[in-house]
């Protein structure tokens, strides 16, 4: 009989509020050190999981071109000075436009993404094209870690919509945020990219805008350039050579390398245009390779039609906690492991011992994970920050 054991750091758990459900709030990877005796009868080579939440780093990639000055529906006048689309952004406009809805979802004080999420995750913003618009890669307006306070400004007040969609080089340019490029123990890294379309805005095209010039009825092929905006059989090099064609094949290349950093890549389409054809088709490669694709839906990435519904999957993503944690190493045997739930708040009468199948179950037949059930689950989600530390308790056999 031992007394003591060894802490492990693996999935951790915390309240459903942790922004992004079991992305924001969770750490994985696991590495057994000492810790300090337990009032709990273990075996020997005991292993202890403890779940202790550390907010992930989260940079805001959020697309800010000119199309973001029409409404969701792509119909009506503009939020420019004039109601025309081509016209510069007006902030008093009261023309209801994708900018200004994002702006509410993202900033509001009570019910925005933002104040449901301060502190269970570190946020930063990169919003693109770049201040002189055109097809510059976008810059990080707030580094990771530096509050919610100047992302709501710069959503506010600093950010104009204007200009083309960059999403690639923006997206490689966010992955340069100290957050994102450093590895820390127990921190996991995002990029969430809000996008109202088909990215654009590459030189390495160039060939591509060429071809589809000297050749029109080339334009639109699945190895053409696919010009982004209209007129679709024309490819002008405006503001360079390559910038109309659709950048899907980077777009995917540019994920790929972030998720092999270890960044996974959430993906949300916002408006008419993203709802269908290539845009549909790029976003949903976009969301698989980004390593967290939606489940349960038609698409892979999270489509809004309306403000309303992109307030519903900031609050979905939010709350896909699932309850689950992984084991590393795993158990040799199901009968050897204890599950308990401690709340910091209940002093030494916070450990409560659940019950196999009633209360939790694993994950799969190779005990590799235990999920929790029920009241249990409803229960860490809903705690604040840093309440309840899963335990799991396992022992190989004397």
């Amino acid at each position: 009989m031992a007394s003591g054991g060894w802490r492990g750091r693996a999935l951790c758990f915390g309240p459903a509020a942790m922004a992004l459900g079991l992305l924001l709030g969770a750490c994985q990877k696991y590495e057994v050190v000492p810790i300090e005796p337990r009032a709990m009868v273990v075996t020997k080579n005991a292993k202890v999981v403890t779940g202790k939440p550390l907010p992930s780093n989260v940079m805001l990639v959020v697309d800010k071109s000119g199309s973001m000055t029409q409404s969701v529906t792509g119909s009506g006048l503009a939020c420019t000075v004039d109601g025309q689309a081509a016209s510069r952004y007006d902030p008093t406009s009261t023309n209801p436009c994708k900018w200004n809805d994002l702006k509410d979802a993202f900033t509001d004080p009570v019910d925005g993404f933002l104040a449901q999420n301060e502190g269970v995750a570190r946020f930063g913003l990169l919003a693109f094209p770049g201040d002189d618009a055109g097809c510059s890669p976008g810059r990080i307006v707030v580094p990771i870690g530096a509050g919610i306070a100047p992302i709501r400004n710069a959503l506010l007040s600093d950010l104009l919509p204007d200009g083309g969609t960059p999403t690639t080089a923006a997206l490689l340019e966010a992955a340069k945020d100290p957050g994102l490029a450093s590895t820390e123990p127990n921190r996991k890294r995002f990029v969430m990219l809000l996008t109202d379309g088909l990215p654009n805005c590459n030189d390495s095209n160039a060939g591509l805008c060429a071809g589809c010039r000297s050749n029109t009825a080339s334009c639109g092929s699945q190895s053409g350039c696919r010009p982004t905006e209209p007129p679709y059989d024309l490819c002008e090099p405006r503001p360079f050579d390559g910038a109309p064609c659709l950048d899907e094949e980077n777009l995917v290349g540019a994920i790929e390398e972030l998720r092999a950093k270890g960044i996974l890549t959430l993906v949300i389409g916002f408006g008419r245009a993203t709802a269908s054809g290539n845009a549909s088709r790029v976003l949903n490669r976009a969301a698989v390779e980004g390593g967290h694709p939606r489940q349960g839906a038609t698409e892979s990435y999270y489509q809004a039609n309306t403000v309303e519904e992109l307030k519903g999957f900031l609050e979905e993503l939010l709350r896909e906690f699932p309850c689950e944690l992984a084991l590393a190493p795993k158990p040799t045997a199901a009968n050897l492991v204890t599950v308990n739930v401690r709340d910091s708040k209940a002093g030494a009468g916070g450990d409560n011992i659940l019950k196999l199948g009633r209360d939790w179950e694993f994950t799969g037949e190779d005990l590799g994970g235990i999920r929790l059930l029920g009241g249990w689950c409803n229960l860490v989600q809903n705690a604040e920050f840093g309440r309840y530390e899963l335990q799991v308790i396992y022992a190989d056999p004397l």
